[in-house]
């Protein structure tokens, strides 16, 4: 499932830098206006919606209608479909991708997002009372966090890079955007920095330089290597104390059998009386 989002996501990305670069080269040789911004965000909502759509049909079909065989037929066999958090958690991921995707291109899209998620929680929630039963493996974000934080990392790596590209690279639509007076996006941060007072501009220029870049770098360096070595130190002392735990554990038997075989004794000395 992961591996299918996140090409899913590259190949959605080739398909909108497609429409990019043909809107662009359409407007430039037949002087026509073209928004390419607006092309993107209409792909995002379109995509969003319909992964919305497809994910009430699914569960609905599937969920819904193995409840419906289970309660009504003869198969009592199949069963009740067990709630699964695991793959909630991935569509959570692969929505959030789709929002971040559009955040340049179409600030509504957050609202659009914002909904979907809400919709989907209610509708979940619904199926999660009527139509699943709890798994047999209990889900515990301790044990698999570290594996969703990564996969959401990646998500997030996957969706800056074409942001980055298009905010470096690709040049702004002449006929609409608040970018249309400009030839790429990030001459906006530059020029209002250009207008700024004097002292700000100093403060600019002395934070892009190394010897500001570069101690920087080293600080998060030292901080990331402290807080791994922290990490170490803790898995070490968990591991210490599951020892002591499963140590007293055994400790705890031993003396409960040392007591049960001294009453057992004694029960044989005094008699039946005991």
């Amino acid at each position: 499932t992961v591996v299918f989002d996140v090409a899913s996501l590259v190949v959605f990305l080739i398909s909108v830098y497609s429409v990019s670069t043909q809107c662009l080269s359409t407007q430039t040789t037949n002087h026509t206006y073209c928004c390419w911004e607006n092309e993107v965000g209409e792909q995002l909502f379109q995509v969003i919606v319909l992964d919305l759509a497809i994910t009430l049909v699914l569960g609905l079909a599937l969920t819904g209608g193995r409840t419906l065989l289970v309660k009504f037929t003869n198969l009592k066999k199949l069963g009740y479909q067990n709630f699964s958090v695991e793959n909630f958690i991935l569509d959570l991921v692969y929505g959030q991708a789709l929002v971040w995707l559009g955040l340049l291109f179409a600030p509504m899209l957050a609202l659009v997002g914002f909904l979907k998620l809400t919709i989907l929680f209610y509708f979940n929630f619904v199926l999660a009372r009527t139509c699943c039963v709890a798994p047999d493996k209990v889900f515990r974000a301790s044990r698999s966090g570290t594996f969703y934080l990564f996969v959401l990392l990646v998500t997030l790596f996957v969706c800056l890079l074409p942001m980055t590209y298009a905010i470096i690279k690709i040049e702004p639509s002449a006929s609409c955007g608040p970018f249309k007076e400009n030839f790429h996006f990030y001459e906006v941060l530059t020029d209002r920095i250009g207008e700024s007072p004097d002292w700000i501009q100093d403060i600019f220029t002395y934070a892009s330089t190394p010897a500001v870049v570069i101690p920087a770098l080293i600080v998060l360096l030292l901080v990331i290597l402290y807080y791994r070595a922290k990490s170490t130190v803790h898995k070490m002392e968990a591991k210490e104390l599951r020892f002591i735990l499963q140590f007293e554990r055994k400790v705890g038997k031993r003396r409960i059998f040392a007591r049960a075989k001294l009453q057992h004794g004694r029960c044989a000395i005094i008699g039946p009386s005991c």
